[in-house]
């Protein structure tokens, strides 16, 4: 799937280098979960079709964080073992851009919960609500961690300077 807004594609890889990606064209209302393996084979996930966006592959590659967009925006995780599909997010009407932290314990994404969209966390498994990590006026979305799970890259659109990377150190979080 395409983004009309950017252009980007919609698809994540594994630490050990599968590939998820959601089906679709430009502008794809209902789209599928498929799974690649390295030479090229494609699985469809038995994932029920939705209006998916930006699915992220937990470190573990058993589960799938992946926005669904259609009344409201929100993050949903797809297990890949069991086939099923549930919501994570319930606070907001607006998250999205998942993106796990390496140890698998936590999903960073973008939430308008409290405001313009900015970046909060939440335990992967739903305990303990979710955590403000970034406050901005602009909107602010996670895009990845680094390996060692201490720096949080996002991106925020700014009306002066369009998109820019910012990095976010763990050592800042609570």
């Amino acid at each position: 799937l395409q983004s009309l807004l950017t252009g980007s594609a919609q698809y994540s890889f594994s630490a050990t280098g599968s590939l998820v990606y959601v089906t679709g064209g430009v502008q794809s209302a209902q789209s599928g979960l498929v799974w690649v393996t390295r030479n090229g084979a494609e699985q469809p996930l038995a994932a029920p079709a939705h209006a998916y966006v930006n699915p992220r592959l937990s470190p573990d590659g058993r589960r799938v964080a992946v926005g669904i967009t259609e009344q409201n925006v929100q993050v949903w995780l797809y297990d890949l073992s069991r086939e099923t599909l549930t919501r994570f997010t319930f606070e907001g009407n607006f998250n999205k851009y998942p993106a796990w932290t390496p140890d698998g314990k936590r999903i960073a994404f973008s939430s308008t919960k409290e405001g313009p969209m900015n970046v909060f966390w939440q335990l992967a498994d739903g305990s303990g609500g979710l955590e403000r990590l970034t406050t901005s006026e602009y909107a602010q979305a996670p895009s990845s961690w680094s390996r060692d799970g201490q720096l949080l890259a996002f991106f925020e659109i700014n009306p002066s300077t369009n998109y820019d990377i910012w990095v976010l150190r763990r050592a800042t979080l609570r």
